[in-house]
């Protein structure tokens, strides 16, 4: 029987409990996909709690896209990644929550002479665990064009961002951080996985918060297209961030995941490249702007990290895997980024366009994610939303507290505009339904 901590004297309720603690594990991967959830009864016995508490918690995690419920097979873990319309019964569920690109935004003639380069005789065939030098070099020059001055050697190539992620807590936890300050919202592998790794998390709503920082502190940002809300903190803010980083002591681990696909008007620097962004441990990602079909990512370490990332990366991670590296040097070195970036922007701003507009949505000014605020709660309306076959992700999925929040996370990759502006339509009449 699945063992899971309830705290009946907590004012958090105990589904809202059952749902934090099995969303954990999912995001962890203690739950692995596939992985068989005792039915509504047997957790219900199992837990002295009610069938009712289990099935709010189970058609919350649903509605998430972590479980898949079926009358006759049972409860299972959902794939984690779900690019495609999905199957629940005998309808068709568009996915509009996940961040996995549909086939057609990903650029196959390029990425074909790049694998076709990486498999010939001139591919490099050296490399450690911090990453092929060549590739290395190349990625210095790359996030050159956003102002991050680096060097080789303070570059490390990752197996994507969770890696990248897991890799700077572990180097802040090194560093003496013990708390680290999250956003009221926001990508909840961090606080999942700073968790794991003993670290108080701290939500915190505004910069002003930050105040409370110090030297064993870290903050983990998403200062450009946020998950989930898709803001994007202006300049006066991050330059304040930095400002109370040198002034008070605490490190600050920026998120810039989605970094290069910028379709506003407006370019803010990333808070690595401003000055004064010594304390800062940034990670970027090829996969996510350049939709590859592989998970590539890479951490631009200040001198007192690299060391912890390189110690905690040979034993947990190991090395990238080399093919990928290379065609990613392939791309890098063939010139074939920036036509790949302004054609995945154009793309993206399209189907943006045609989700945000129906829904009165502001535009953000880059990535793949908008905010839908709402009357109601989140959880609600994503259970009526997979009624109509559309699939949201209800915002207390980013909440460290799992605090009920009257919002969704919508993203734009899982459909081509035509079948995002009927979305946006359907959503449209559950909003003014449940309002």
């Amino acid at each position: 029987m699945l063992e899971v901590p309830l705290d009946r004297t907590s004012q958090v309720p105990l589904h809202r409990q059952l749902s934090g603690h099995l969303r954990r594990l999912i995001l962890s991967g203690a739950l692995p996909p596939g992985e068989r959830l005792p039915s509504y009864r047997q957790m219900a016995q199992g837990l002295s709690v009610s069938r009712s508490t289990v099935e709010e918690a189970y058609c919350e995690l649903e509605a998430e896209g972590l479980l898949c419920l079926s009358p006759r097979r049972g409860v299972f873990v959902a794939p984690l990644s779900r690019s495609s319309p999905q199957r629940r019964g005998c309808e068709e569920v568009l996915d509009l929550g996940s961040d996995e690109p549909m086939g057609e935004l990903v650029l196959r003639h390029p990425m074909g002479r790049a694998v076709r380069w990486a498999l010939g005789d001139q591919a490099p065939s050296d490399g450690d665990v911090a990453g092929l030098w060549g590739l290395r070099a190349s990625l210095s020059r790359y996030s050159a064009r956003r102002g991050i001055a680096s060097r080789e050697g303070d570059v490390v190539v990752t197996s994507g961002g969770r890696e990248g992620l897991s890799l700077c807590l572990w180097a802040l936890k090194e560093a003496g951080v013990r708390r680290l300050w999250v956003e009221r919202l926001t990508y909840p592998y961090a606080f999942v996985q700073a968790g794991l790794l003993g670290l108080h998390v701290v939500p915190f709503a505004r910069v002003e918060d930050l105040a409370g920082a110090g030297v064993e502190d870290g903050v983990y940002l998403v200062p450009s297209f946020h998950n989930p809300t898709g803001r994007t903190m202006k300049a006066p803010e991050r330059r304040a961030v930095l400002e109370m980083s040198h002034r008070q002591g605490f490190k600050v681990l920026e998120d810039d995941t989605y970094g290069e696909l910028r379709y506003g008007p407006e370019s803010v620097p990333a808070l690595k490249a401003m000055e004064g962004s010594d304390q800062v441990l940034y990670v970027g990602s090829l996969s996510k702007g350049l939709f590859l079909p592989m998970k590539l990512g890479y951490l631009v370490c200040p001198g007192w990290a690299a060391e912890a990332v390189l110690r905690v990366k040979e034993p947990l991670f190991g090395p990238a895997p080399l093919l990928s590296q290379r065609i990613a040097l392939g791309l890098m070195d063939s010139w074939e980024v920036e036509p790949i970036l302004e054609a995945n922007r154009g793309a993206v701003r399209c189907r943006m366009e045609a989700l945000c507009s129906p829904l009165g949505i502001q535009m953000p000014e880059g990535g793949i994610f908008a905010w839908l605020d709402l009357s109601v709660d989140g959880d609600e309306f994503a259970r009526e939303a997979l009624r109509l076959g559309l699939r949201v992700s209800p915002g207390s999925r980013f909440s460290p507290r799992g605090e009920r929040v009257m919002g969704v996370r919508l993203s734009v990759l899982s459909a081509p505009p035509e079948e995002l502006r009927r979305a946006a339509g359907e959503l449209r009449g559950l909003v003014e339904r449940l309002s």
